[in-house]
């Protein structure tokens, strides 16, 4: 998705009962649940929408398969220290 769209974040839905794909979203990969659509399978099921937003802390490219995420980690990483950097301004 960064390599080819230049995303910055994935949405997905999944079933409530899909135990096993929840688990793998949220505890391996990093999904967070951010709302629920009610009725979204034609059965009536629930669907959960799950997100991700990609951050430096978040990529990782353990088989150095990609210079691209290499990349736009590094950019990301000082936008961030930039954004820390930053005074906050008050009215």
């Amino acid at each position: 998705m960064i390599e080819i769209f230049g995303a910055r974040a994935m949405m997905l839905q999944v079933r409530v009962s899909n135990k096993p794909a929840l688990h793998l979203y949220e505890k391996t990969i990093g999904f967070t649940v951010t709302k629920v659509s009610k009725h979204y399978y034609l059965d009536g099921e629930d669907a959960l929408i799950l997100t991700h937003n990609f951050t430096s802390d978040t990529l990782i490219n353990k088989d150095c398969s990609s210079v691209v995420v290499d990349e736009w980690k590094k950019v990301m990483q000082e936008q961030e220290t930039k954004q820390k950097e930053q005074p906050t301004t008050t009215n």
